[in-house]
């Protein structure tokens, strides 16, 4: 049993967002570029990601967006982190 010392779960507020499991070993990549690369990153096996239609999107990558908060009362905020359609 490993001790965690901090709450780990994350939220997605955004009902469009679905989340799932790369299972596959093909070659996909997170649909956002982190800062400072130009290039796109490659979803592992395994890796947990979020996704809407045919956007995929790490974990990281959707925290430091927005899309993903570590926020439980994030309901109480609703607005701010609603991100609009493209």
């Amino acid at each position: 049993m490993v001790d965690i010392d901090r709450d780990l779960r994350l939220y997605v507020p955004d009902t469009r967002w679905q989340v799932d499991i790369k299972r596959s070993g093909d070659k996909e990549y997170c649909s956002v570029k982190t800062p400072n690369e130009d290039y796109f990153h490659l979803l592992m096996q395994g890796e947990i990601y979020i996704h809407r239609g045919i956007e995929k999107c790490c974990l990281n990558c959707a925290t430091r967006l927005g899309i993903t908060t570590d926020e439980r009362l994030f309901w109480q905020k609703r607005d701010g982190l609603t991100i609009p359609e493209k």
